[in-house]
């Protein structure tokens, strides 16, 4: 795939009409954890329950993207979405001292 990990969230890679005759389906989702999922679904509470249960915030999706960069702005359903309360949430849990960003 063609494109770093920012430029991706928001705009199709580059080359996306030649990943797409591969049949593997959309590759900008590919490892997507559990955790990037409850953001992306704006699912605040599923977002804390992970988090406070040792989900690895750092965790990366194939095209490189985290939990906190998708907070920040991904392109979904043909327009620009940001996820504040999930961002909070994963900078309060970054910054505890608790380990959790290290996926214990």
């Amino acid at each position: 795939m063609v494109g770093e990990p920012e430029y991706t969230l928001v705009y199709q890679p580059h080359n996306l009409g030649e990943l797409m005759e591969l049949g593997v389906g959309h590759p900008r989702w590919s490892g997507s954890t559990t955790l990037q999922g409850s953001v992306i679904s704006n699912q605040r509470s599923i977002t804390q329950y992970l988090v406070d249960h040792g989900a690895n915030i750092d965790a990366k999706t194939a095209t490189g993207w985290t939990a906190l960069m998708m907070t920040r702005g991904v392109f979904l359903a043909n327009t620009g979405r940001v996820f504040p309360e999930a961002e909070a949430i994963l900078l309060k849990a970054q910054a505890e001292p608790d380990g959790r960003t290290a996926g214990n």
